[in-house]
C-alpha cells in the first residue's frame, strides 16, 4: 500500500469514525426523549458558556444570557455536536422579566452563573445592594 492510499484510508477511518458518534448520539436523543433539562445563566461566554457546552454532552440545555448573537453561536455549536439547546434572552438581574421567562420551565440542573452586582466600590454598597 502506498502511503497516499494509507493516508485516505487513514482519512476514510476518521469519518466513519465520526459519522458513527453522531449516529449514536442521534440514536441517544431520539430513543430518550426525556433527557434532563440544564437551565444555565450566563451562558453567552466564560465559565458559562464552557460550562452549557460540557453540560450539553448530557442534557438539554436552556441558556440564558443577555446576547442573542453570543447566545445563538452557543446553541449552533451544541446542534453541531449533537446536542440540544433554547436560549433565551434575558436580563437575570430583572426578576419581573425571569420570573415572566421562566414561569412553569422545568428543569432538573440549574447553574446559577450569571453575574449580577451594583458597579461601585464595595464600601459604597447599600445593604439593598448587598442582597
Amino acid at each position: 500500500m502506498t502511503v497516499g492510499e494509507e493516508s485516505a484510508l487513514r482519512g476514510a477511518r476518521d469519518r466513519l469514525r465520526t459519522q458513527q458518534t453522531t449516529v449514536d448520539t442521534l440514536a441517544r436523543r431520539l430513543w430518550m426523549p426525556n433527557e434532563q433539562i440544564a437551565l444555565v445563566t450566563g451562558a453567552s461566554r466564560g465559565i458559562g458558556r464552557a460550562t452549557a457546552l460540557r453540560l450539553a454532552r448530557t442534557h438539554d440545555v436552556l441558556a440564558v444570557a443577555r446576547s442573542a448573537t453570543e447566545l445563538d453561536a452557543l446553541a449552533a455549536e451544541i446542534g453541531a455536536g449533537g446536542g440540544r439547546c433554547r436560549t433565551i434572552v434575558l436580563d437575570v438581574a430583572d426578576p419581573h422579566a425571569v420570573r415572566e421567562a421562566l414561569d412553569g420551565v422545568r428543569v432538573d440542573v440549574l447553574v446559577n452563573n450569571a453575574g449580577v452586582g451594583a458597579l461601585k466600590p464595595f464600601l459604597e454598597l447599600t445593604p439593598e445592594e448587598w442582597h
